[in-house]
């Protein structure tokens, strides 16, 4: 293609043979690119991308490198429009669906582990892992019910240790707002409980 490309042999700070390039890539832009081998032994591909054309200025650093299961996992570190940093990566799931999943900080501070992927109907869902105000963690999904409205699913324990599902439902048919809980009664039974709001 006519690239210039600057290539170096030199190990890293664990001894290992690091074959670094430096080039442009599509767009012009610089791209730095090292192969080593990882603890266990596997090649992986470490891009460091710097987007110098970006109108916002943001450095993306990317790796592709094989997970525990051999899956290959595309991963960026990137700052997002908040300025905090979000680690991301694209893989599969065990059922072969391509999953987004990023890691950031909440305006709390707090962790929050976020997933956007299909559900089994092909809808997307957005779903985020984090600690609730009493450190509880909460798994929480965004995603359209049967009518096409938006539900915001928490999934979490109650006071007595019992798991509770929590969906709010925006409108429901009259406009209103239903915050529903779908939780087991002193008997072990599903009890279905709604409250609505004018």
């Amino acid at each position: 293609m006519g690239r210039e490309v600057e290539q170096r042999v030199l190990p890293d700070s664990m001894g290992r043979e690091v074959e670094q390039r430096v080039l442009p890539d599509s767009m012009g832009r610089e791209v730095e690119q090292r192969v080593l081998s990882d603890s266990m032994g596997r090649e992986v591909e470490e891009v460091e991308q710097r987007v110098l054309s970006d109108s916002m200025g943001r450095e993306v650093e990317q790796r592709v490198l094989p997970d525990s299961m051999g899956r290959e996992v595309e991963q960026r570190v990137l700052p997002d429009s908040m300025g905090r940093e979000v680690e991301q990566r694209v893989l599969p799931d065990s059922m072969g669906r391509e999953v987004e999943q990023r890691v950031l900080l909440d305006s709390m501070g707090r962790e929050v582990e976020q997933r956007v992927l299909p559900d089994s109907m092909g809808r997307e869902v957005e779903q985020r892992v984090l600690p609730d105000s009493m450190g509880r963690e909460v798994e929480q999904r965004v995603l359209p019910d049967s009518m096409g409205r938006e539900v915001e699913q928490r999934v979490l324990p109650d006071s007595m240790g019992r798991e509770v599902e929590q969906r709010r439902v925006l409108l429901d048919s009259m406009g209103r707002e239903v915050e529903q809980r779908v939780l087991p009664d002193s008997m072990g039974r599903e009890e279905s409980r709604a409250a609505c709001s004018t």
